[in-house]
């Protein structure tokens, strides 16, 4: 048997973009912009306007060659999509080294290794009872999400982030509409490799795991917003059923990428705040009608499963259940990323230059240490502005 005819819904035909010189110069302008903070512009109240949104001279270009390369997408389109594609899945049981080098290698797309972790320890050890039992009295960090709803959330540059222990965090009511994000310390690297088969996951990818980042939400819908990042990644769905949508990279132009300030990650400036109880999908495209000619691929994770995701795969996840628990796992793997050169010259060179110690690079660095407090710090730079509240002001 072929290696990728136990893969179900996986079509190589699906249309790629081409947006050939528009798209270099697109790719020219945001690589300036990006290094000299061109589109750079404070509101009155110090947040900061969104780059397309941005009245100096930057900010029009932008908007100017957005709607340059939407016009290109229409007038080339040869196929409108009715709706979301289903992404391409495989039985965890069949997934090994050869595969995962072919499927890494030549498809470069996100895959589903349904019930691979089905009945580990991790998923008991992760409870609600479990994790206050054990690990109640950490200081946890976590989003606080009506913050949003306040102030222009701009690319991890206005938010606010609040503290509480784990356990106030898992029953007050006050902390329901949080959500635990890319937090490192709940559970440790130990707890992946020994208790949810990571050493498997390490053998078959043959690369060293660096660093863990655990999500606990407490309210069915809540989620992330439209974001990719450099570097692929493996994320266990530990509790609970999460959406996830996916973009192909060669479409990320169209949606106005923004990279965070230290370079981290990037999010679509088209809509930061999308209405999380209604369809992420039927949202954009009500909204931005051209996105019909973009493919989307969604799924959703039950419990026990692995998602692989790749570098610069714009996603969107949402939480269809009330409990969930889930951990992205990274890799000890520095590479140039084929899948946007654009991001790898601003998130790689440029927020290094720009950013010594708090760019993706020092990050990078800092994971690999094997330091606990340095992880911790890594992690903590996803948010450039990180206004931090006290247990006892939180509680008030």
């Amino acid at each position: 048997m072929g290696v990728l005819e136990r893969v179900e819904n996986f079509n190589p035909d699906v249309p790629k973009a081409a947006f050939r010189l528009k798209g270099f110069i697109w790719s020219m302008w945001f690589i300036l912009d990006y290094a000299f903070s061109l589109s750079k512009q404070k509101k009155e109240d110090g947040t900061l306007y969104k780059r397309h949104e941005s009245s100096r001279l930057s900010g029009k270009v932008l908007r100017f060659l957005h709607k340059s390369l939407v016009n290109q997408l229409v007038k080339n389109a040869i196929v409108t999509f009715d709706g979301t594609m289903p992404l391409p899945s495989i039985d965890g049981k069949y997934i090994d080294r050869e595969f995962f080098n072919h499927w890494g290698r030549k498809i470069n797309m996100p895959l589903v290794l349904k019930g691979y972790i089905k009945g580990e320890e991790v998923m008991d050890v992760t409870t609600v009872e479990s994790l206050i039992e054990v690990h109640g009295q950490k200081e946890v960090k976590f989003v606080d999400r009506n913050f949003g709803k306040k102030k222009n959330n701009r690319v991890g540059q206005n938010v606010e982030l609040l503290t509480s222990t784990l356990e106030e965090y898992l029953t007050k009511e006050e902390y329901r509409d949080c959500y635990i994000n890319n937090f490192y310390g709940i559970l440790d690297d130990d707890d992946y490799l020994e208790r949810s088969r990571g050493k498997d996951i390490d053998e078959f990818r043959n690369q060293i795991s660096s660093i863990s980042q655990w999500f606990i939400s407490r309210r069915k819908n809540s989620g992330s917003t439209l974001h990719c990042a450099l570097g692929d990644n493996m994320f266990l769905n530990i509790h609970g059923k999460k959406e996830w949508l996916f973009i192909d990279p060669t479409y990320l132009p169209v949606f106005k990428p923004a990279l965070a300030k230290y370079g981290t990650y990037t999010v679509s400036e088209l809509e930061e705040e999308l209405n999380m109880d209604a369809d992420t999908y039927e949202e954009l495209v009500k909204d931005f009608p051209y996105l019909k000619h973009i493919p989307f691929y969604r799924y959703e994770l039950e419990p026990g499963d692995v998602l692989y995701n790749p570098s610069a795969w714009l996603h969107t996840v949402r939480n269809h259940t009330d409990y969930t628990v889930g951990c992205a796992v990274r890799y000890n793997v520095m590479q140039w990323d084929n899948n946007s050169i654009t991001l790898s010259i601003c998130g790689l060179l440029i927020a290094a230059l720009k950013n010594p110690t708090k760019s993706f690079l020092a990050q990078f660095i800092k994971t690999t240490s094997g330091d606990v407090k340095a992880k911790k710090e890594a992690i903590d730079t996803i948010f450039s502005k990180n206004e931090k509240k006290t247990k006892e002001k939180v509680s008030t």
